[in-house]
């Protein structure tokens, strides 16, 4: 238990560091533990735009889902800076899936 804890750390500690200094919009992090899922939204500073999901990962077990990712610097690839193997995270965004307990997705 303790290894998929650690797991959503890092997770949730990486995507926040996407929350950066925006001169047209604010980035806000937002995490809910009990369903291992970790985002960072965009909001507009011109109210006449949309928000939008920048960032939408989900901790599984001990997999990482990836279902939403805009940024010119791919959430897995930082993952993969931290030492998580490539095996553990699936891009549901890119279409790929995964056969796992723990997958619904």
């Amino acid at each position: 238990m303790d290894r998929v804890l650690d797991l959503a750390a890092t997770v949730g500690q990486t995507v926040e560091s996407y929350v950066t200094s925006s001169f047209n919009a604010s980035l806000l992090y937002s995490e809910h533990l009990p369903t291992g899922v970790f985002s960072v939204i965009t909001v507009p500073d011109d109210w006449e735009e949309h928000p939008h999901v920048m960032l939408l990962a989900q901790v599984r077990g001990d997999h990482i889902f990836i279902l939403e990712d805009t940024t010119d610097r791919p959430l897995y690839k930082a993952l993969l800076d931290e030492h998580i193997p490539r095996e553990q995270i699936t891009l549901v965004y890119q279409g790929e899936t995964v056969n796992t307990p723990e997958s619904t997705l």
